[in-house]
């Protein structure tokens, strides 16, 4: 399917089966419902919500070579976006996208995925369920995020290759540290076993333990 245009004011078009769009899909009006089977969706062309998304417990999954927009509001399950090359992933400054499920936004080594606003400066809501949400996040260039109200979102600047370019709320870009050695009751002679240890990196909360 090339395009598709949900416009039922009062309806619902329920998936029979995995939906895949090659090019736009839009929710004009009415409601799109994944179904109790929760069935996939795939999208290579841009997403616009002005309807209602019934999520289920489905995945959606934007798989375009190029650049892509989701613009709108809509509560996602399991939100996905891998590319191989360089390219960017805009989300609607004027909407909010939550991720109750997986969100997994990945690039490639030296191809980065660029995250950004569809207004430059103006951060767009980008929100994981802060206690059934997880993540997979790497290789991205983030800009404009705001991740406020949700999981903090993590991706690293050394191992990773993430890029911080400034103006985002709630994420954690920044290098890896890792700790390595032995903790002791004194002055090197007593090791303490069975403890917790917390490490805080630049006077921040620690994050690990």
């Amino acid at each position: 399917m090339q395009n598709l245009t949900i416009n039922a004011p009062s309806g619902t078009y329920t998936l029979g089966s995995a939906l895949d769009v090659n090019g736009n899909l839009r929710i004009q009006q009415g409601t799109l419902d994944v179904s109790g089977s929760d069935y996939a969706i795939t999208l290579a062309g841009n997403f616009w919500n002005q309807g209602t998304f019934t999520r289920q417990t489905g995945t959606f999954t934007l798989d375009g070579s190029g650049n892509q927009t989701v613009s709108g509001t809509t509560i996602f399950h399991n939100f996905s976006k891998t590319v191989a090359s360089a390219s960017t992933l805009f989300f609607d400054y004027s909407g909010a996208q939550t991720i109750s499920g997986a969100l997994t936004l990945r690039g490639a080594s030296s191809n980065l995925l660029s995250i950004r606003s569809t207004n430059s400066d103006t951060a767009a809501v980008l929100k994981l369920d802060g206690d059934a949400g997880t993540q997979t996040i790497d290789y991205l260039d983030v800009k404009d995020s705001n991740a406020s109200g949700g999981a903090t979102l993590i991706c690293y600047l050394n191992s990773e290759e993430c890029v911080d370019s400034g103006n985002n709320t709630n994420w954690r870009l920044q290098n890896l540290i890792t700790l390595t050695g032995k903790t002791y009751s004194d002055a090197g002679t007593t090791p303490l076993t069975g403890v917790t240890v917390a490490a805080s990196y630049n006077g921040a909360a620690s994050s690990d333990s």
